[in-house]
């Protein structure tokens, strides 16, 4: 990675790696501690195969969302945890990943950004049996990193906005001519 890196940037790039741990953590090892995960592989993963996690993958779009919209119609607070969950998870990726990496400032570059990170996370789940593989996560997370990526675009159109009033330009010519 080149030094010239903004500040801004090696943090965006630090607060990255940070949340990817903090995801990794949330999406895959969310049931307990490492006594857990060392009996779950040492034990049951034994036992454990693709084609069974295939066999409770959701495939079909919409059928856990709509799943989820009748929990929250009866106030269920799983459902609106997982929607909500599946959503906001994705967002900081939508934000620190175009921040610590101008190639993916680009629209067309992080959309499928974020769907491959959720795509990628959804497969560890079905190959290691640590969570369900769902198509409507994959919607969801995706939803998630464009609605950051959106906000991120916000931010810096806002913040440029702010940066080029015609005050902002009297004053910075009003310091170039005093030097």
């Amino acid at each position: 990675m080149p030094s010239n890196y903004s500040p801004i940037r090696w943090l965006a790039l630090v607060l990255l790696l940070v949340y990817g741990a903090f995801l990794t953590k949330n999406i895959l090892f969310k049931k307990g501690g490492f006594r857990y995960y060392r009996h779950y592989f040492n034990s049951e993963f034994k036992n454990y195969s693709p084609k069974k996690g295939w066999a409770k993958a959701n495939t079909v779009p919409f059928r856990t969302i709509n799943l989820y919209k009748k929990g929250l119609e009866r106030n269920n607070t799983n459902a609106e945890y997982n929607i909500w969950g599946n959503l906001l998870g994705f967002v900081p990726l939508g934000i620190l990943l175009p921040l610590a990496i101008p190639f993916f400032r680009k629209g067309w570059a992080m959309l499928p950004a974020g769907f491959l990170v959720s795509l990628g996370f959804e497969c560890l789940q079905l190959y290691t049996g640590l969570g369900v593989w769902d198509v409507d996560d994959l919607l969801l997370n995706t939803a998630g990193a464009t609605a950051g990526y959106i906000l991120l675009m916000l931010g810096i159109g806002f913040w440029r906005l702010l940066n080029s009033s015609p005050r902002r330009k009297e004053a910075a010519e009003l310091s170039r001519r005093e030097l």
